[in-house]
């Protein structure tokens, strides 16, 4: 700033629930808050209020009604839940209008759909200018669409810049200007070099929500013929059921069961260190049934030499095809249950070759996809977003006459 003072900027999250989109950026803060002061408001305390604490940051809570903070993006579209919701979100604006007219904010960093629709008002009616942190992709086939388009108009007119976690996510925002893709980054101790399988039988590993979009069901389903060739094989399930996903859950067990694989199945709680197991892994599977926009588990297995397999589309395809003649791992079709089949019985078949592939590409997976290089590129946005901010607040203070 022109008067010496550090920029402020405002993290605002409807959600305290840590997901990939809050863990990727609770990692990040701690780099930039070298040359920036950063703040966060939550809708909500939780564990993501928690880790942010734990990295130093000044978290802020304002809270809203707990239904309209964990509507998932399906109900919201619904007018039931857009009739409950207006009233209390409207009084909630109106309030958080008058909050931040009492802070000194610089910058407000909008980091989901609801705290974009929420924050973004009141910010503008302030003068401050709005960063949007697109972690999903404005799509059909992952938004209801009825929220498509106009989500896509406000894209391309609300916000002051916008920034993606893919260049896949980005492609389907249909802002004005091509967005800036900062990836979710890849802190050191997520790293490790390996060059030999883990001991012991072979480790089929799933990291993630237990949700029909990750595709648990998809996995189980390629198993029988898996587990026919190579008996000794054993699956590990890691993650919860979140948002109302339980019933997806109880199907997947259920279905583990009336395939008779259910014996091979360990299924693991959310583990907040997915480092241990990563390494007991012979192979990671990202089996999600619609494109996603990053894929966060992706890399994380792939800085550990984890051998892949993952679904074509959006941001998987970017880590594990960036070019046609570049593979760093399998790729298969959302849903294709023959296609994870067979991609499985290739790595279990020759586990040394895979494990090879996957050491050779881990050095070119982590400087693409580090921490420090997300950090570079989002200070960037911030710094540009700032020096362009600064020419009108000097013209606003400046005497008239």
């Amino acid at each position: 700033m022109a008067d010496g003072t550090r920029p402020r900027v405002l993290l605002v999250n409807h959600t305290a629930r840590l997901g990939g989109n809050e863990l990727g950026v609770a990692r990040l803060i701690p780099l930039l808050m070298d040359k920036f002061d950063v703040e966060a408001l939550l809708f909500e305390d939780g564990d993501l209020g928690r880790v942010l604490r734990e990295h130093g940051v000044e978290v802020h809570i304002r809270r809203l009604r707990t239904e309209v903070v964990h509507t998932d993006r399906h109900a919201a579209a619904g007018l039931r839940a857009a009739t409950l919701a207006g009233p209390a979100t409207a009084a909630f604006t109106g309030a958080l209008l008058q909050w931040l007219r009492q802070q000194r904010v610089d910058l407000l960093w909008a980091n989901t759909f609801k705290a974009m629709a929420i924050a973004t008002p009141a910010a503008k009616l302030l003068g401050i200018p709005v960063l949007w942190h697109l972690h999903d992709r404005v799509a059909d086939d992952y938004l209801p669409h009825r929220l498509v388009r106009p989500m896509r108009a406000a894209f391309r007119r609300v916000p002051d810049a916008v920034v993606a976690n893919s260049r896949a996510t980005a492609d389907t925002a249909g802002c004005r200007s091509t967005p800036a893709v900062v990836h979710p980054g890849l802190i050191p101790e997520k790293v490790q070099l390996r060059s030999e399988l883990p001991v012991g039988p072979p480790v089929i590993g799933m990291i993630g929500r237990i949700s029909p979009t990750k595709g648990q069901v998809v996995l189980i389903r390629a198993l029988p013929e898996v587990l026919r060739r190579h008996p000794e094989a054993r699956v590990r399930i890691i993650g919860a059921a979140m948002f109302g996903e339980g019933e997806y859950e109880l199907k997947a067990r259920a279905e583990a069961q009336r395939l008779g694989v259910d014996h091979a199945i360990s299924w693991v709680e959310f583990q907040r260190d997915t480092r241990p197991e990563l390494d007991a892994m012979t192979v990671a599977v990202h089996a999600a049934t619609v494109p996603e926009p990053f894929g966060q588990v992706i890399t994380e297995a792939m800085a550990r030499c984890v051998p892949i397999i993952a679904t074509r589309g959006g941001g998987a395809t970017e880590i594990v095809e960036p070019s046609t003649n570049r593979r760093r791992g399998q790729l298969v079709d959302p849903g294709d249950v023959a296609g994870l089949r067979d991609a499985l019985m290739r790595v279990l078949d020759d586990p040394a070759s895979a494990q090879q592939l996957a050491t050779r590409v881990q050095p070119e997976i982590v400087a693409t996809y580090s921490i420090d290089r997300s950090a570079d590129a989002m200070r960037q946005v911030w710094r540009g977003l700032l020096d362009q901010e600064e020419p009108r607040r000097h013209s606003m203070l400046r005497p008239k006459g």
